[in-house]
């Protein structure tokens, strides 16, 4: 099975997220992982998937478990981060959530043992219940105060 090592997801009018494991094989993606349909997939060096338009929302556990995934990069585009979408990510050792996100899900960071800091954009309203449970690492959070 193939272990997520980083994710960068990108794109003004599509949507491209880049990815890299740490055995070569290509991700498979559940059908409400992402709220925009999935184009191309492919994987040579690193993987690829193209989307038809910009992702506005990281579904729910949409990255759960990715015990080896060290770093994401959440674009502009994103509103919304679901339910536990980052949930058991052990190795993810820093999040930056952009000025665009407006929520964050119940547990989205939970068990994220190695997560060290998050910063969280001025535009949040809401942080869900057990979002940064368990995140032993944390030693630096930023809550804007529009929470």
């Amino acid at each position: 099975m193939a272990k997520l090592v980083s994710a960068d997801l990108t794109g003004d009018k599509l949507c491209t997220l880049t990815y890299t494991t740490s055995d070569g094989e290509m991700l498979s993606f559940g059908y409400y992982d992402f709220d925009a349909k999935i184009i191309s997939h492919s994987y040579t060096d690193k993987g690829m998937v193209l989307f038809d338009k910009p992702i506005t929302s990281i579904g729910d556990g949409t990255f759960w478990l990715c015990s080896s995934l060290t770093s994401v990069t959440i674009p502009d585009s994103v509103n919304s981060i679901g339910f536990e979408a980052f949930s058991g990510c052990t190795s993810l050792i820093s999040a930056i959530i952009p000025n665009s996100v407006t929520s964050i899900g119940d547990g989205a960071f939970r068990y994220c043992n190695s997560l060290t800091s998050v910063s969280i954009g001025n535009r949040v309203t809401s942080i869900g219940k057990h979002a940064f449970e368990d995140c032993y690492s944390l030693t630096s959070i930023t809550i804007p105060d529009s929470v």
